[in-house]
Order: C-alpha cells, then structure tokens, then sequence
C-alpha cells in the first residue's frame, strides 16, 4: 500500500509584525493613563493578501478537498503591519530517547 502523500497547504507561512490598537476598559480615565499600542507578532497561513488588509489563519484544514477551510483567523489592516516576512517551515526529527538514562517513576503506596 503507497503510503498517503503529504498535504501541503496552498498558502504561505508568514510572520507579520504589527502595532495592536488598545483601549482602557472604563468609562472616564486621565491622560496619564490612556495605553500605548503595542506590538504583536502573528505567525500563520497568509490566506488574504488585500490592498487595504492581511488575513493569517493559525489552522489549515489537512484534506485535499478542504483546502479553503481555515481556522482561528486574524485580519490586520495594512496601516497597522510594521513588518510582513514569509518563513520556510522545516520538520525537525525527533532525538531517539536514551530509555536506559530515563529513571523509573516511584509512587508511593497509600497507607
């Protein structure tokens, strides 16, 4: 049996750097105390490249037939992107565990 190819998703893998709006949760505040924006990074799939926004998706469905349907999506306005890079994802192999230098696990009886 051929084993299954590996999906891969149609969109890049990107990390935008962008200044977050921010707001104070009461009513009436001072001057002093009104919050700075602050910047956020956001790595995911690049799924909308819009004149005026970016939409990155952190999920990707894994069947062919579902390649549009995406998950836990974020639209960043361009006027707030410092930064927009694309990434190239790599899979790192797993270090076979020394079982031998693993110590056993002690529980101790209830009395």
């Amino acid at each position: 049996m051929k084993p299954k190819a590996v999906y891969k998703p149609p969109y890049k893998f990107v990390e935008v750097v962008w200044e977050d709006a921010a707001s104070n949760s009461e009513t009436w505040v001072t001057a002093k105390e009104i919050t700075a924006p602050e910047e956020v990074i956001t790595r995911g799939w690049l799924v909308r490249d819009e004149s005026k926004y970016v939409a990155i998706a952190s999920s990707v469905s894994n069947e062919d037939l579902e390649e549009d349907h995406v998950g836990n999506t974020l639209t960043i306005p361009r006027g707030m992107i410092v930064t927009m890079r694309e990434l190239r994802l790599t899979t790192v192999k797993e270090k076979p565990k020394n079982i031998k230098k693993m110590l056993p696990v002690t529980v101790p009886a209830e009395s």
